[in-house]
């Protein structure tokens, strides 16, 4: 099991509605490759958690590194894990209005590990806490 934390910041004229109409396209396709994880949407920036076979994440994350819907786009971490920290959601969505709700939604990898608050401050803060 693999998993993959990425920011970006989201290309000027994508909407709330374009954004859930990528997400509901998502879901059945990462469902189809046994991708689970969780997008997080910030008054215009993502972060999203990938999680499953390595090579389907690896792929996953290469598709959309070339999205000309993500600029800026940094790979936060990835590494092997034990166990899946979002298993129920094969793109879990949350579009959040503060940095706080983001730091909440990220409890499972802080939890195990995965992510740190210093990894938070250093990669995430700087991006999120300037709209917040």
């Amino acid at each position: 099991m693999y998993t993959i934390v990425y920011i970006s910041a989201c290309s000027p004229g994508i909407g709330d509605h374009e954004i859930q109409a990528i997400v509901d396209t998502s879901r059945p396709k990462n469902e189809r490759i046994g991708i689970t994880g969780l997008l997080v949407h910030c008054k215009g920036n993502f972060l999203q958690v990938l999680e499953g076979d390595e090579k389907n994440v690896n792929e996953l994350f290469a598709k959309i590194s070339g999205d000309d819907r993500h600029l800026d786009l940094r790979h936060v971490d990835g590494r092997t894990i034990d166990q899946r920290h979002f298993p129920q959601w094969s793109m879990g969505y949350e579009n959040v209005a503060s940095m706080k709700l983001v730091d909440n939604l990220l409890q499972p990898l802080l939890t195990a590990g995965i992510i740190t608050h210093d990894i938070i401050s250093a990669a995430l803060l700087e991006r999120f806490a300037a709209n917040s």
